[in-house]
């Protein structure tokens, strides 16, 4: 028999091509191409186990293949709230099941989550956040700019001094509704200075809001103050009241708080464009909380913004170079119809989680490089979701350069035109760029949401799977297979291949207790009676710290060498010790000589040594 250590150098010098290999199987590429057909076909948890090809399948990519006949289980895990940390599959120790879970679109019924949403979550969440935002900046502004109007306008002692201070004038003119941007300051000297006692003077001429800002004053025609001071109390009191009733002028907590909950209860309902422009509520808050003057725009002009798609830099929203439009249509999730649909997300939520921890998984243990990242993963956290192309992606170095390094692929010097390869390889096709070159190309593309046009996919409808998860699934069945025939010809190959998988995952000594295979692995390279089972499981975690550095797992080139002393000395445990030493030395009872596989061993765990 080959030698696990000539065995795993087999697997591990191309692990790419030895899954190839297995992928080009006749039954496992059968099975691969039934599972993505049929897929998308189930509707239920019902449909789901009642299909024994894609239910087995799904259950051996994620390592339960021992569970497939505990379907009535295996429901509980799937219909499983996986936000309720006191669901079904959250309260299973084994962390299979919240991931086997969460590669499903299932709910608590047991149907299929459409995945179409107006808004989700963190969407309206947004937007109430900027709402409240503006509200509450508006009313400061509002405080302060009353403030002074209170305290500068008693000194006014012409129509000169009033037209002189920005503040003072600005005031008096929006709180009668006049625009003082657009409104000749000549004009207004005129109003205020009118006779108003003549119907032919400008204040009754114009009439309106000039009459009423002529009316809270006291000018006479020559701009002087005729007697006492430019304002009454009276006076000054309705300016200020109504300049505080102004739309832009802000609202209590307590208003904005009954708004946004109006908004939150009335938003879910609406099935369409038509629908959300003519409401009137609505639609003030949404544009409001975006910076959007709903006076200023027409609904014609929003509906068209709505419909963009902000992936597109030739679509609607993008042409018109403003991102506060930009920023309304990738709050909602209205397709091109103007119905409500999926969203587009450059990334869903748990790659991203898995993009961080890949990225914590390489930084060094030092301070220095630990605070750096943190900052890095900041940034990441709070910019990723407002990605919404993939130009906007490789235009931002940092996250580019964050993304590399999660991947492993800091050292590739990957050029844009490469990147952008990979990012919009079409993964379900075997001659794809990702999937013909650098293994690594394969986990960095399928954690990205674009399409071979590098616009961003919606969510698929109605789906039991997202595309990302069907990959995945994919993937993990073709790498349980690989590793199960491994095992037919030896064991200790599968277990090395599996605990190079699972190495990324490992955080501390518990983990490795908490799995058998793991645990044999490692008491095997290190020496360690499996007899200490027996022990107490902190001296147990204790014993593997003292001799295992668990970060040196996260380096691929330290995890080879660990695996290579692992197949050397799993070797010598379990090589046929009935043959004598002189047999071996010298070839007597029909031995040729030196059993070669288990020389290399012994070199392996020599080298493993140096």
């Amino acid at each position: 028999m080959v030698s696990t250590y000539a065995s795993y150098r087999y697997y591990s010098q191309d692990l790419s091509k030895a899954l190839k290999r297995t992928a080009a199987e006749p039954q496992v590429a059968h099975d691969a191409a039934y599972y993505q057909a049929n897929i998308g076909k189930v509707k239920s948890v019902d449909d789901f186990l009642g299909n024994r090809r894609l239910f087995s399948y799904a259950m051996k990519a994620y390592g339960l293949e021992d569970m497939t006949y505990a379907k009535a289980f295996m429901r509980k895990v799937l219909e499983s709230d996986l936000t309720d940390s006191h669901s079904f599959a959250n309260k299973l120790a084994d962390t299979r099941y919240r991931e086997f879970a969460a590669a499903f679109n299932f709910q608590a019924d047991g149907g299929v989550a459409s995945g179409a949403d107006i808004q989700y979550d963190d969407q309206e969440g947004q937007t109430a956040l900027l709402y409240t935002q503006r509200q509450a900046a508006a009313t400061t502004a509002t405080s302060v700019e009353t403030a002074y109007y209170k305290n500068h306008v008693d000194a006014v002692t012409s129509v000169d001094d009033l037209l002189r201070d920005d503040r003072l004038y600005s005031y008096a003119l929006k709180a009668v509704g006049l625009d003082p941007t657009t409104i000749s300051r000549t004009a207004i000297r005129d109003a205020l200075t009118s006779d108003l006692a003549d119907p032919a003077s400008t204040a009754n001429r114009l009439g309106g809001d000039f009459l009423e800002l002529a009316k809270s004053f006291n000018f006479a025609t020559d701009g002087t103050v005729a007697a006492g001071n430019a304002q009454s109390t009276t006076q000054k009191d309705d300016t200020v009241r109504l300049y505080g009733l102004r739309k832009d002028a802000g609202l209590s907590d307590a208003q904005a708080r009954l708004r946004t909950l109006n908004y939150q209860v009335g938003i879910d309902k609406v099935t369409s464009v038509k629908q959300f422009v003519r409401n009137t509520t609505l639609y003030e808050y949404a544009l409001t909380a975006y910076g959007i003057d709903p006076e200023s725009v027409s609904a014609a002009t929003i509906t068209k913004v709505l419909e963009s798609d902000v992936s597109d830099p030739t679509s609607y929203v993008n042409r018109l170079g403003d991102e506060r439009f930009k920023a309304l249509a990738s709050a909602f999730n209205f397709a091109a119809d103007g119905s409500v649909t999926t969203r587009r997300l450059v990334q869903s939520i748990s790659s991203a989680s898995q993009t961080i921890l890949r990225y914590g998984s390489q930084l060094a243990d030092d301070t220095m490089s630990q605070r750096a990242g943190a900052k890095e993963t900041a940034y990441y956290k709070e910019t990723i979701g407002n990605i919404d192309s993939l130009g906007e992606l490789l235009n931002d170095k940092r996250l580019v350069t964050y993304v590399l390094e999660a991947y492993g692929l800091a050292d590739a010097k990957m050029s844009e035109k490469t990147l952008r390869a990979v990012l919009t390889s079409d993964l379900s096709d075997p001659k794809s760029y990702a999937n013909t070159h650098d293994s690594r190309y394969r986990d960095l593309a399928a954690a990205f949401n674009f399409d071979r046009d590098g616009t961003v996919e919606r969510e698929a409808p109605l789906a039991a799977q997202d595309r990302k998860d069907v990959i995945g699934t994919t993937d993990k069945f073709l790498r349980q297979t690989m590793e199960s025939e491994a095992g037919e010809q030896n064991e200790g190959v599968r277990l090395a291949l599996y605990f190079a998988r699972k190495a990324t995952s490992i955080d501390d000594a518990y983990d490795i207790l908490a799995d058998k295979a793991l645990l044999k692995v490692v008491q095997t390279a290190l020496g360690i009676s499996d007899k200490t089972a027996g022990a107490n499981i902190d001296v147990q975690a204790a014993m593997i710290k003292k001799r295992l550095n668990i970060a040196d797992l996260q380096d691929p080139k330290k995890l080879d060498k660990f695996l290579v002393r692992f197949s050397a000395l799993y070797d010598m445990q379990n090589t046929d010790t009935t043959t004598s030493a002189q047999s071996i030395l010298f070839g007597n009872s029909g031995s040729t000589g030196f059993d070669q596989t288990l020389v290399s061993s012994f070199q392996a765990l020599l080298r493993s040594k140096l």
